[in-house]
């Protein structure tokens, strides 16, 4: 009697069941008139449409299909450019934690790579900015010189301009190289820093080993 009592609940539940999962659909047409119907027909597709179960309650609602409008589609461009970028800058990062424990073992390891590279460039820049001011002195000496001659109404002979310029050349020149030695310099050392930072983390370390 219990087997037959079970058998009976469970056919009612799957009959229930199968009455619910008959849903119908309600809109209003370009005529203002209710239409319901068990499926949704092509012309209905700009219309907001309710879902319906089997007992003619709303169960969601089909928000009507539209164009989007020039700012609404700029915009959803924006947000699948962002998307795109966020994808490519996660996948950069994977390389880079790979790259980072596949090259280092310690933080240790880090520094001193940070320091062997800070160290190079610091003995070009010393030599770098020798060179500079025995430009900016020679430069100098040639602009004093040309300066007299003209103090004295005498002309600046070719020579000596053509030189003043190719000096004054080799002076930018080693100027902008020097700048540009401290500039990478402190980019190796802010990259180190963040190197480092990551190296951490990835181990599970918030302790400097430095």
């Amino acid at each position: 009697m219990r087997q037959l009592l079970i058998l009976a609940a469970v056919a009612l539940a799957t009959a229930t069941f199968t009455v619910d999962a008959q849903q119908r659909y309600r809109w209003v047409d370009d005529n203002g008139s209710i239409r319901i119907s068990d499926r949704i027909p092509p012309s209905a597709t700009d219309k907001r449409i309710e879902v319906l179960n089997s007992r003619g309650m709303v169960v969601r609602v089909i928000e009507p299909k539209r164009e989007l409008t020039p700012e609404e589609e700029a915009a959803r461009e924006l947000e699948r450019a962002a998307a795109e970028q966020a994808k490519v800058a996660q996948a950069a990062q994977a390389r880079r934690d790979r790259m980072l424990l596949d090259t280092y073992t310690s933080v240790d390891d880090l520094v001193r790579s940070r320091d062997t590279r800070v160290s190079s460039l610091a003995a070009q820049i010393v030599v770098s900015r020798d060179a500079l001011e025995a430009h900016r002195s020679h430069l100098e000496e040639l602009e004093g010189n040309a300066a007299g001659l003209v103090k004295s109404g005498r002309a600046v002979p070719p020579a000596l301009a053509k030189k003043i310029e190719e000096t004054r050349e080799l002076f930018e020149s080693t100027r902008k190289f020097v700048e540009m030695r401290e500039k990478e310099q402190a980019d190796i050392r802010a990259q180190f820093e963040a190197d480092i930072a990551r190296f951490q983390a990835l181990r599970g370390s918030g302790l400097r080993e430095d």
